[in-house]
């Protein structure tokens, strides 16, 4: 009999519109032994989360089309367990206090360092 556990990679969306931010983010996040997948807008975001589930998302609060904290609601009907991060370039603004009373769990502010999104995933138990 076989006794190894099946271990299930948690998966990650990376809502960002700067491919540059998608890019680094999803290489952590995959080097802390997760699956990413990215998106540069929140109706992107949306039709990611309808499609397959997710256990975390970082999330940009300033988008193209549909805002960050517009977006983090529409996530949080579709399913309330997901662990989102928000991310922002403009301090503790009204986006991001809203984002916060909609179940933002974190807030990382730009620019941030690789550190810092290890520690959030490890602070969320999905790092290595």
């Amino acid at each position: 009999m076989n006794n190894e556990a099946i271990v299930t990679k948690r998966n990650v969306l990376v809502v960002d519109d700067d491919p540059a931010i998608q890019e680094m983010l999803c290489e952590i996040i995959q080097q802390e032994g997760c699956n990413a997948v990215s998106v540069g807008s929140g109706e992107e975001a949306i039709k990611q989360v309808e499609s397959q589930h997710f256990d975390l998302i970082f999330l940009d609060l300033v988008l193209p089309g549909i805002s960050g904290v517009d977006t983090l609601s529409a996530i949080k009907e579709k399913d309330d367990e997901v662990v989102i991060i928000t991310i922002t370039a403009y301090g503790y603004s009204i986006w991001a206090k809203q984002a916060m009373a909609l179940g933002s769990m974190f807030l990382i502010h730009k620019p941030f360092h690789a550190h810092d999104i290890v520690e959030i995933l490890d602070t969320v138990n999905f790092g290595r």
